[in-house]
């Protein structure tokens, strides 16, 4: 018991002034109502008897008619306030439920919206990815065809170097080369035809054919198509050509030469340049004497 009070009497104590305010909050709407019916009932009380000397028949009923009537009023006061602050209350409630339903849709609102944004993002940067990798694409292909013009106006600018070669005549060109032959003289002198080959597969511009003859053979006469150079040697007589197509042989060319009894055999140079020759190389061609 004594624990109980010890324990128990401490916090009466300490929660009796917040009970009391809370009373007081609660009954402090009323009060004006409540003291007013006190003052008017207090006023009738102290004129009650002279309401009773109005009339000997009803004297007596109006003050008790007077203070039921200051009763009603009062209650109806009372209600009146109640009834204000019950609305109040619940116009409150409602104002704080339509306020949390207006916060919740700005918080909706705000997350489709931040939703809406990311999604726009991701989709900017995927149309932006794509674009770029179209953009990138096109700029390939454009590389792509510029360094073709490149390379094709390079090769114009810097033809394909081709080799031709020096052969005795054949059929078909094919068999070329042909660097050894057998031949006869004939009113004192050898005809050799000679001939050259463009193995590539690009053509040989202007150029010139040199043949040279051995030290101990002699020109028989001057070659048709063939002219001797100003200052070169006795033994070279040169032609010239406009072109040797791919793949193919120019015209034979023939030469008559003066051969000593002596020799019964000898060789034959030949010389090819022209715009897009490598560099002029000496050919030998081989002639056996029968």
């Amino acid at each position: 018991m004594g624990t109980l009070t010890t324990v128990a009497l401490p916090h009466l104590v300490r929660s009796a002034p917040g009970f009391l305010v809370r009373v007081c909050e609660a009954i402090l709407p009323y009060l004006s109502q409540v003291l007013l019916g006190v003052v008017a009932f207090f006023a009738l009380l102290k004129d009650w008897n002279e309401y009773g000397r109005l009339s000997r028949k009803w004297g007596r009923g109006v003050p008790l008619v007077i203070a039921m009537v200051t009763a009603i009023i009062t209650l109806l006061g009372v209600y009146e306030t109640y009834s204000a602050r019950v609305e109040q209350a619940s116009s409150g409630a409602t104002i704080t439920q339509m306020s949390n339903q207006i916060g919740q849709l700005r918080t909706d609102n705000q997350k489709s919206t931040d939703g809406f944004r990311d999604s726009f993002s991701k989709l900017y940067d995927r149309f932006s990815e794509l674009q770029s990798k179209v953009q990138n694409a096109d700029l390939l292909k454009e590389i792509k065809a510029t360094k073709q013009e490149l390379v094709e106006t390079q090769n114009k600018l810097t033809p394909p170097i081709v080799t031709p070669i020096a052969s005795f005549p054949a059929r078909p060109a094919t068999d070329i080369p042909i660097t050894e032959t057998t031949a006869t003289r004939s009113d004192g002198f050898v005809e050799v035809h000679v001939t050259v080959y463009n193995p590539s597969d690009y053509n040989a511009k202007t150029g010139a054919v040199m043949v040279r003859v051995c030290e101990a053979c002699k020109y028989a006469d001057e070659p048709s198509g063939f002219v001797k150079v100003v200052g070169g040697l006795d033994s070279d007589r040169e032609h010239d050509f406009q072109h040797i197509w791919a793949k193919t042989a120019m015209e034979d060319m023939m030469v008559h030469i003066s051969v000593p009894p002596e020799v019964h055999s000898f060789f034959v140079g030949v010389f090819v340049s022209c715009e897009n020759c490598s560099a002029a190389k000496l050919q030998n061609l081989k002639v056996t004497l029968q």
